[in-house]
């Protein structure tokens, strides 16, 4: 039930997968993550930022770029 709520509202998905209908990306409205909660029917959706930074040095932060095939 989760799923096909999430699929509901997430008209384009930005993860592992790709749609010809949304060649450019939109990291300002979809670069996010999404939570969701069931409690019986009831389904309580919500998006949390994702970080742009890295939680140590020893790595370097990558910023999202275009995908190219």
């Amino acid at each position: 039930m989760l799923q096909w709520h999430l699929l509901k509202i997430e008209k384009k998905v930005e993860d592992a997968h790709s749609r010809e209908d949304f060649k450019e990306r939109n990291d300002e409205n979809w670069m996010k993550h999404t939570l969701a909660w069931q409690d019986g029917e009831k389904v309580k959706i919500d998006y949390r930022n994702v970080h742009n930074f890295t939680l140590t040095n020893e790595v370097q932060y990558f910023p999202p770029k275009a995908r190219v095939y």
